[in-house]
């Protein structure tokens, strides 16, 4: 629930100081946020939003990571 807050799910974030901006643009419901609204409301191709998706791919891989490392079946 913070992160829906805080990514501009449901209102702009541009309502925000601008150093709480800065920090929530790395979120990763700020980027597919972004993202999808690039996409569906702007027209863009999925390549031009790049920088959203490496984000998320980003966030994906350590997540995966983190997780093999600290969890195991026995």
């Amino acid at each position: 629930l913070p992160m829906m807050l805080l990514s501009g799910t449901w209102y702009s974030r541009s309502h925000f100081p601008e150093w709480l901006q800065e920090t929530t643009n790395y979120l990763p419901l700020t980027a597919l946020t972004e993202g999808l609204r690039n996409i569906a409301l702007e027209g863009l191709s999925f390549t031009a939003c790049y920088l959203q998706v490496t984000i998320l791919i980003v966030y994906i891989l350590v997540f995966c990571v983190a997780a093999k490392k600290l969890f195991r079946w026995y």
